[in-house]
């Protein structure tokens, strides 16, 4: 067990917001060695490091800092949304204890192979697929060949995690529609026609899907991890399948919510969010005295409205 306190907080914003002050009020007496990578940002703060990418491929920002924030006296980097509010009871002395984490562990809400997923339900998950089939076959801007490992070698990685790979299906594609998805009307006609005639399509590449607001990284896998999160920038993978994917690629061992005793809360519903923030009276510190014990994480929380 890693007992170091030795952690990088590391705070990634969606957009150009200043949310630096309260976040060095929320985790200052926390985290002491903190940076925020802040898109487009045009200030002097020393902790900042200015990120040139689309929140869709949020990923590139971790790509972009790396030379910024490594140092090699970290054991891990937690990397969390600037709207998400970490437990207050947790800090760099006791949150890879609480997580258990050791010096090769990563941690991620969970993992699924995106061939599990339910494209009608999931609008991000053919397109990616469809970005991979063009990427590997004909995009001459980004050449990745070489740069990922091989499928095969990439099938390897992701069963040391326990996750499979399987064809896509009918089930994948039930209720898709040329309007629903944003992918080409040609690429799904020609999927729904590859299975139609076979009965099922290879996947290109294996991928995965997850929550990726929260995520700790292990120092030994940051350079891999950061180096193919690079790579899905280019290609313009989307953000919850590029992490996922360059976590199971680049990290020896991941752990999951359901491995441990703590739990995070996503408001997805504006109307929960909402009355979430008007029981707190929208006051950061009600919002921390207020965690229930073992709640990882409460997420979203827009801290301009919050004081």
């Amino acid at each position: 067990m890693v007992t170091t306190n030795k952690v990088c907080c590391v705070f990634v914003y969606n957009h150009n917001h200043d949310n630096i002050d309260k976040l060095q009020r929320i985790y200052g007496q926390r985290f002491s060695n903190c940076y925020h990578l802040i898109p487009f940002y045009n200030g002097d703060h020393p902790d900042v490091v200015p990120i040139y990418e689309n929140s869709y491929t949020f990923q590139g920002y971790l790509a972009q800092s790396y030379k910024h924030i490594f140092n090699v006296e970290f054991s891990h980097y937690m990397f969390i949304a600037d709207d998400l509010i970490l437990n207050s009871h947790l800090n760099q002395s006791n949150l890879l204890e609480e997580l258990t984490l050791d010096s090769s562990s990563g941690y991620l809400k969970d993992t699924t192979s995106l061939t599990e997923c339910i494209f009608a339900h999931w609008t991000h998950a053919l397109p990616a697929i469809q970005t991979f089939f063009q990427t590997c076959a004909k995009d001459r801007f980004v050449l990745t060949n070489g740069l990922l490992p091989s499928c095969e070698q990439a099938k390897e990685l992701f069963s040391r995690h326990g996750l499979t790979i399987g064809d896509l299906t009918a089930k994948n594609i039930v209720g898709c529609t040329n309007g629903y998805l944003k992918c080409t009307h040609e690429f799904l006609n020609w999927l729904n026609n590859q299975i139609n005639t076979i009965g099922y399509c290879s996947m290109p590449y294996p991928l995965a899907w997850a929550y990726s607001d929260f995520i700790i990284i292990p120092s030994k896998a940051l350079q891999k991890f950061c180096y193919y999160c690079g790579i899905f920038a280019a290609m313009g993978l989307f953000v919850e399948i590029a992490i996922p994917t360059a976590m199971l690629l680049a990290c020896e061992h991941i752990v999951t919510e359901n491995k441990v005793s703590w739990c995070g809360t996503e408001l997805w519903n504006p109307s929960d969010a909402q009355m979430y923030a008007q029981h707190r009276g929208y006051a950061i510190q009600r919002l921390l005295e207020g965690f229930e014990p073992k709640q990882l994480y409460v997420h979203p929380i827009k801290l301009s409205m919050w004081g």
